[in-house]
């Protein structure tokens, strides 16, 4: 729908809906856009606030988030609201973020562990051991596909659309082979 047609030579771009405005910015007009980011900019940040705890956080996977789906609004289906495609969106980059700020946390940990030479009791190391030869074996006998998507999820960081992706799967297998994974271990 032409904004013309409807409000005449203003736009008014607060009386679309996410839809409209998401098809607008689809041909090409970023004041559409625009409007959305205003619209659910401060919402968004309390969402993703209370999944992460960090307010600079918070800022930073809001605003990737609306990046990307400016990045990709030619593929954005309105089958769902706008809202909850954000959320989605938002949930899955703080899973990501968080993921990849513990992973720096442990490489961090282990770095200073080294570092300062700390011994552990022969219980405590003979525990250690055990625990990783149950992590191998149970990995040994995974299929390749789940211990190679298990491989890009834990250790590349890839998201489970990337995963999907290069493995020419759906994102809902990968998440299921991962979290089989993440219950059974």
């Amino acid at each position: 729908m032409d904004s013309q047609d409807r409000f005449g030579p203003f736009v008014h771009w607060e009386e679309y809906t996410d839809n409209e405005l998401m098809a607008c910015s689809s041909a090409g007009d970023s004041k559409a856009y625009e409007t959305l980011v205003l619209r659910y900019r401060r919402e968004a940040w309390h969402y993703c606030y209370s999944l992460m705890k960090n307010e600079a956080w918070a800022e930073d996977i809001v605003q990737d988030g609306f990046v990307d789906i400016y990045v990709r609004r030619e593929d954005y289906k309105d089958t769902f609201s706008f809202r909850t495609y954000l959320y989605a969106i938002i949930r899955h980059k703080s899973a990501d973020y968080l993921r990849k700020a513990g992973r720096a946390c442990f490489v961090q940990e282990d770095f200073l562990d080294a570092v300062a030479l700390k011994e552990s009791s022969p219980e405590e190391e003979y525990l250690k051991k055990e625990s990783r030869d149950h992590v191998r074996e149970w990995l040994r006998e995974l299929p390749d596909h789940q211990r190679e998507a298990l491989y890009l999820f834990c250790v590349e960081g890839m998201s489970y659309w990337e995963i999907a992706r290069h493995m020419g799967k759906t994102a809902a297998q990968i998440k299921i082979w991962i979290y089989r994974f993440m219950v059974c271990a």
